[in-house]
Order: C-alpha cells, then structure tokens, then sequence
C-alpha cells in the first residue's frame, strides 16, 4: 500500500510523463493491431476462405486467400505491419521489405522469403516441410514443427527456440533437437530450457 501511496507524492510533470509515455505504448499496439494481415491458404480453418478477396498488388483489406502452387510477392509500406500466414500449401511467399512480425501456422511444403527480415522475429507453428530465409533474424521460435529448413545471418544477439520439433536445420546445418526438447539456441551454445546451465556449444553454420 505504501508504494502505491507514493505515486500521489510524485511531482505532476512526472506523473505526466508516465501518462504520456502509457499513451504512446497504447497508441503503437492500436496501431500494430490495424496492421495485421493474414493470408489463408488452402489449409486455414477460416470459414469460406476462398471467398476472400484474392490476394495481389493492392493491400486493401486484411484477410486474403490463396490457392496452392501460388506466388505471393507482399510489399508493406511501414515496417509496423505484421503478417499471418495461416495454412498454406505448396505456396510460395515473398515479403518485399522489412516487416514487424511474421507468424505462420499449420502450412505445410511452402516457401518463405523475408528481403529485409524482422523486428520483432518469426514464429513458426505446427509447420511441416518449410523453407524460410532472410538476411538476418533477431528471434525466431519454430514449435511442433517437421523439417523445417532456416536460412539467415545471425550475430551475438541472435535467438532460435526449438520446442517439440524434428528435422529442423539451420543454414544447412541439422540441430540436435527432437520432439523432446525444448532449447534456445545462440552463439555460445544449445540452452535446455529449465535448466541453468547449456551443453557444449554446437558448432555449426548457426
């Protein structure tokens, strides 16, 4: 009770600066809600998918829908935009710029290509048999995922998180991992999680 009473003894240009500061946290995840696309494919449990506006060159709406085999080029014109991709078969999907987020889920033999990568990173759910590449990744997390292929710079920041997955390799590199284990892989070595200490740093293309 005696923190709380404290705020009240806070000179007003503080407090206000708390206020202004809560304004623009509310303010930056309106705006990133405004900027969520998702695109079903042929796999998203979306209802009446393919009565979706079709995807192509104008971003008008947020929902889309495309048929398997096909190739999307996404172009944003701000990096606060995020991207859903929801059951995709067989696509192939090219993001033009740098983005805020991408999340996929259940989207099987696909092809992913981010130009200028992330901010916030990519998440990679109940995915089979996917290929994703970008320059560089801050963090990605690929959970219950099979034969997931990843391509991308990464530096002494880096993060990749593994939860419950087989056959996942980074820059053609196959990580000791399997549907058991739940690791965050860096530069300085392989983390179980809940444990407080690493193995010995796997040494690969990572």
């Amino acid at each position: 009770m005696g923190k709380f009473s404290q705020i009240d003894s806070l000179p007003l240009e503080i407090i206000n600066q708390y206020k202004s500061f809560a304004t623009n946290v509310f303010d930056c995840a309106i705006q990133s809600q405004n900027n969520v696309y998702i695109i079903h494919g042929s796999g998203s449990e979306q209802e009446n998918k393919e009565k979706l506006p079709h995807f192509g060159d104008s971003i008008m709406n947020r929902n889309y829908y495309t048929a398997p085999r096909e190739m999307v080029h996404f172009h944003l014109n701000t990096t606060c935009g995020s991207i859903i991709l929801s059951g995709l078969c067989r696509n192939t999907v090219i993001i033009c710029n740098k983005i805020n987020h991408v999340l996929m889920r259940q989207c099987t033999d696909s092809n992913i290509y981010i130009k200028k990568g992330t901010v916030s990173g990519v998440d990679v759910l109940n995915c089979h048999h996917i290929f994703i590449k970008m320059p560089y990744h801050n963090y990605t997390n690929i959970e219950y995922g099979e034969n997931v292929h990843f391509e991308a710079d990464a530096d002494n920041t880096s993060q990749l998180s593994v939860i419950g997955s087989l056959d996942i390799t980074s820059n053609g590199c196959p990580l000791p991992v399997n549907p058991f284990t739940s690791v965050i892989i860096t530069r300085n070595g392989i983390f179980h999680r809940g444990h407080g200490m690493s193995v010995k740093p796997y040494i690969c293309k990572y």
